[in-house]
């Protein structure tokens, strides 16, 4: 038997579930979102008081292999560029402590990088 998915939207168009719905013959795709919103409300997704605002839509998959969205990737950026600065000067103050000798710039890096984050 065919099915189609729904998305289940709550009150600010978060997606909380998609469910698997029977398409029947005769069943359109309105009737396929009201079944997944009613299989929601039984399953109580969410507080009784924000029942009434669950919603559902026709899911729409994509194709292709699935990726990080830019936010990700973004924050993996950041937490990478906010890594090395706390390299960058935990080894500035070694070579500080050190009385800023010469040459030493690859293993106060090192040393640094080396030194657990709290």
């Amino acid at each position: 038997m065919e099915e189609r998915l729904v998305d289940i939207l709550d009150g600010h168009n978060r997606i909380l579930h998609v469910f698997p719905v029977p398409a029947d013959a005769g069943r359109n795709e309105a009737d396929c979102v009201q079944e997944a919103v009613k299989e929601a409300t039984h399953l109580r997704l969410v507080p009784d008081a924000d029942l009434p605002a669950l919603h559902g839509r026709p899911h729409v998959s994509r194709g292709g292999r699935l990726a990080p969205v830019a936010d990700v990737l973004d924050l993996r950026a950041d937490e990478a560029t906010r890594r090395d600065n706390a390299i960058r000067l935990r080894a500035y103050f070694m070579w500080l402590d050190e009385g800023c000798p010469d040459g030493r710039a690859v293993q106060h890096w090192l040393q640094a990088a080396e030194i657990e984050q709290p």
